[in-house]
């Protein structure tokens, strides 16, 4: 890779900075293609994902910003507005739902870039955006209608302000847009308060810094931030039910720092937490070298600037705090909103180790190369698109080859599949027996299935949850009565390299003895209380619960 032209030793500065290199551009342009791959492939909407659109459905705008969600849903009052907005215009299809949560990825990649080109000299800043084009969590994200691409947007947009609060009197222009962001982004993103604390506090120090005092703007916009923080984290929390609330902690346990910390493990989470961030924009088998990389880095940026090194630090001083308080859990989706920081850390770190011996050109880019290989491979090796419950082929299936008189059996896990596709692929009229969760007493799923034992044709559709389904006491049930004569199954690859799979089952009823079991065969989506045990998998937390 070229230096390029040197920009100056501070992270801030108001000189003009080069043209992007066709490295950056390649670079991002990688990143915008993953992430269009992805949202073109047009995969169904996943458990969590319709949890969301059924409250747009069910509620008015006024309800979704005063009250709490139905299904164990949390999310922003602004993120649902806008697809509140989408819903009513252009309907609850995958791409509209999806439309906002993909600009929200790319702008993030962006963002990114930006930061790079702040704190990185010439094409080294090519780097962050390909790492977090390239990895398969931003990808998925950037693809799913909820609220986490906007988290890592808001995240990079305020460290961004927090790098050019370090400039000389910036423009009012700039002032004013640093303003609506800082105001609006605790509204869009509730982790962006992390970064929000950081970009205030940069700020702070710039007007110190530059001028031994702090002018009355500074603090009017630190104040209003301030104030907007307070406000959206009191709305925020007005609008998870207790329920919800004990749930989340239950679920998101082990995102919670241990502290006082007294075991081996819990001295090294902080570690660890930040290991896994790391592994998941580069590559797990090497996430120990990577992390290695990002100290490098990260010591890299503190000698190039200590303010910039400060407001990349802060965001994950402050997450770790909130986690050890046992106020926010740093883990899997919801800690993927310091992508941008680990990117541009492992990317300082890259930077600093190939250029460390001082050889000639071809050996830095050498060198460069051989430290990024293992992320590209890893891409190549898992490409986009990616898929969790990819429903909508075997609804179409069943509705291709559906006959008056079938009976169709969607055990527990799948009722908010059935209700999202079931009337947009042409089943909506169709008789359904809707199963519940029966936690251990298996016993309860076969007495579901017996319920079809007389129909003609028995179709079953099984949607994943977790080990709370019976899925092999209810295909043994199935056996008995009927012939399988078909199984469909949509099979494909999740953003960590798992195989996730769907399955459309087909029974014939087979001649047998015995009565008709009077009891019906039709039910709707399972309601009132379930065993204690159920609220565990991702698709039970769907039953409302206040």
């Amino acid at each position: 890779m070229s230096e390029g032209t040197r920009r100056p030793d501070s992270a801030g500065g108001d000189r003009a900075r080069p043209r992007p290199s066709w490295w950056e551009v390649i670079a991002v342009a990688i990143g915008v293609a993953a992430m269009s791959i992805q949202f073109a492939s047009r995969r169904s909407l996943w458990v969590d994902e319709i949890a969301v659109v059924h409250n747009l459905d069910a509620r008015s705008l006024g309800e979704l910003l005063t009250q709490p969600l139905d299904y164990d849903q949390v999310a922003p009052s602004i993120f649902l507005l806008i697809q509140k907005g989408i819903f009513a215009l252009v309907g609850a299809g995958e791409f509209s739902m999806r439309a906002y949560p993909f600009a929200m990825g790319v702008l993030a990649l962006l963002l990114t870039w930006a930061l790079a080109r702040r704190l990185l000299d010439g094409s080294w800043a090519a780097l962050p955006p390909l790492l977090l084009g390239i990895s398969a969590e931003h990808v998925w994200l950037s693809s799913q209608a909820k609220q986490y691409s906007g988290d890592l947007a808001l995240t990079a947009a305020l460290l961004l302000i927090g790098v050019v609060a370090q400039d000389r009197d910036p423009s009012r222009w700039r002032r004013w847009g640093m303003v609506l962001v800082g105001i609006t982004a605790p509204w869009m993103s509730q982790p962006a308060l992390f970064a929000l604390a950081a970009a205030g506090g940069a700020l702070l120090w710039g007007d110190w810094r530059h001028a031994r005092r702090l002018s009355l703007g500074t603090v009017a916009t630190v104040g209003a931030w301030g104030i907007s923080g307070l406000l959206a984290l009191a709305s925020a929390q007005g609008r998870v039910s207790t329920g919800t609330m004990q749930f989340m902690r239950d679920y998101w346990s082990s995102g919670f720092l241990p502290f006082p910390p007294r075991t081996w493990d819990e001295l090294k989470w902080p570690a660890y937490t930040l290991r896994v961030i790391i592994a998941e924009v580069t590559d797990w088998r090497w996430s120990y070298a990577y992390f290695a990389l990002a100290v490098v880095g990260g010591w890299a940026v503190w000698r190039r600037s200590r303010p910039a090194a400060l407001t990349l630090a802060a965001p994950i001083v402050g997450a770790m705090a909130a986690a050890a308080l046992g106020r926010y859990p740093l883990e899997g989706r919801l800690a993927f909103f310091l992508a941008p920081i680990a990117v541009l850390l492992v990317s300082a770190g890259i930077a600093a180790v190939a250029t460390l011996a001082k050889g000639p050109r071809w050996a830095t880019a050498a060198m460069a190369l051989l430290l990024i290989t293992p992320p590209l491979l890893s891409a190549v090796r898992s490409p986009p698109p990616y898929t969790l419950q990819h429903t909508r082929p075997l609804f179409e299936r069943l509705q291709r080859e559906y006959r008056p008189g079938d009976r169709v059996y969607v055990p527990y896990g799948g009722w908010q599949a059935w209700w999202y596709y079931a009337p947009r692929t042409g089943l909506g009229s169709v008789p359904v027996l809707v199963g519940s969760c029966h936690d251990t007493a298996l016993a309860g799923y076969e007495a579901e299935v017996r319920q079809l034992h007389d129909a003609a044709q028995t179709w079953i559709l099984f949607v994943a949850a977790g080990e709370l389904q019976g899925p092999d006491v209810i295909v043994r049930a199935a056996d008995t009565f009927g012939e399988r004569r078909a199984t469909y199954t949509e099979r494909h690859v999740a953003a960590d390299g798992t195989m996730r799979e769907v399955v459309l089952m087909r029974f014939d009823r087979r001649p047998t003895a015995g009565g008709r079991d009077d009891e019906p065969a039709t039910r709707g989506a399972p309601t009132g209380p379930l065993p204690a045990a159920c609220r565990g998998a991702a698709v039970d937390r769907l039953l409302p619960r206040r």
